[in-house]
């Protein structure tokens, strides 16, 4: 269990550093980190409504509006009424968001490439395969939630 112990505890330190450098990536963008994985979110589910936002961040939904709004007023999100129920609106990034959200991945890339610049290609494959691994047991149920009940 030493193995393991060692392992999460790199696991945590390497994520809270990818993290951190996330952040101060898009903050130099005079943006929250919240601000940012919205914008992402968004990306990745075009036309949700701010219902989802508060349930896939767990944030009131006065937080959740305050939040699109700074969006809105940034040109970073429009609100789109639903054409069959205008009381639902509907959330789509901007062109401008969108750029923003390359450019700040295109930085992360080239940080992340700087901190595998040493580590031979095998190990990055290794890396891959292992990660892999882990997210399929995760799938399958075999996480820590499930020990737990």
């Amino acid at each position: 269990m030493d193995n393991l112990d060692e392992l999460m505890s790199t696991m945590q330190e390497v994520w809270r550093s990818v993290n951190s450098h996330n952040k101060k990536v898009w903050m130099s963008k005079q943006g929250t980190p919240l601000q940012f994985f919205t914008l992402r979110f968004l990306l990745e589910k075009p036309e949700a409504t701010i219902t989802d936002i508060t349930k896939h961040f767990q944030i009131t939904k006065s937080s959740a509006t305050q939040l699109i709004e700074r969006l809105s007023k940034q040109k970073l999100v429009e609100k789109i009424s639903d054409k069959e129920d205008r009381r639902v609106i509907h959330l789509r990034l901007t062109k401008k968001a969108i750029k923003e959200i390359a450019k700040v991945r295109q930085k992360r890339m080239e940080e992340m490439k700087r901190v595998f610049s040493n580590v031979h290609p095998n190990d990055i494959k290794d890396l891959i395969r292992i990660h892999k691994n882990l997210l399929n047991n995760l799938k399958e149920g075999k996480n820590i939630n499930a020990t737990l009940n």
